[in-house]
């Protein structure tokens, strides 16, 4: 009798023993199919469409922008003006300096090697050069009430009539600023083209009647903000187009 009791009690030891070890090893293999699904990777889509990066030009061998390099073969280049020039992997020398100021459309792939389809240039001021001032190297004018510094080797210079030297600046003078407002609100210039000699001189041709009029309106700073791989410009225009 005893016996009896024992081999049945050992039985049903060995029946709750084998579904414990269903019921772990059916457990295991559920969370293993969770956990396959849960770290699954894919690869990441190329940077989309529209503004990829936004800054300053740093390089050439198509055009180099925030260490990213982009390829600009077949890609459109938008003059502030709104007239467009092709571009090629050669010729963005012809249109665009070092210093200057664009905005990107196209895309980045995981390798880091940037495609443009389109180059927008994205100056920072426009207008007539007041209170100049030189100390040492360091030049410090006003465009529209708006502080400016300057400097070489911070500050590119066009080589027409600047000819490369900020000591060709003139009160009066029209130039188009590139650079960034400083953490108090100076801006420190990249880029300064040339524009015309003054204000009544500006060309109708490149301005148009509305522009001249408007020049004294011309001033907008970047707000940049930065996600991932994503540089955005979003310019805060206080200037009619």
């Amino acid at each position: 009798m005893r016996a009896g009791i024992l081999t049945k009690t050992n039985h049903l030891f060995s029946l709750f023993m084998f579904t414990l070890i269903a019921v772990v090893i059916l457990g295991l293999v559920g969370c293993g199919g969770g956990g396959s699904s849960s770290t699954e990777t894919t690869t990441p889509a190329e940077s989309g469409s529209g503004v990829v990066s936004a800054g300053q030009i740093t390089g050439f061998g198509s055009i180099i922008v925030n260490g990213v390099r982009f390829h600009t073969g077949g890609a459109e280049l938008e003059l502030e003006d709104g007239s467009t020039i092709p571009l090629t992997n050669t010729n963005n020398e012809d249109h665009l300096s070092r210093g200057m100021e664009v905005e990107i459309e196209g895309s980045i792939d995981d390798n880091g090697n940037g495609t443009a389809t389109r180059v927008s240039v994205d100056s920072t001021l426009d207008g007539p050069i007041a209170n100049l001032s030189q100390t040492g190297d360091i030049f410090t004018f006003t465009i529209l009430g708006q502080t400016v510094i300057a400097a070489p080797g911070m500050t590119v210079v066009d080589d027409t009539v600047l000819n490369r030297s900020l000591n060709n600046l003139a009160n009066g003078m029209v130039i188009e600023v590139h650079g960034l407002p400083d953490g108090i609100g100076t801006v420190q210039a990249n880029f300064i083209e040339w524009k015309a000699a003054n204000v009544s001189a500006l060309p109708p041709q490149r301005f148009g009647a509305d522009r001249q009029r408007d020049l004294t309106h011309r001033n907008h700073f970047h707000d940049r903000q930065s996600t991932g791989r994503l540089q955005r410009s979003n310019p805060a225009r206080r200037y009619p187009h």
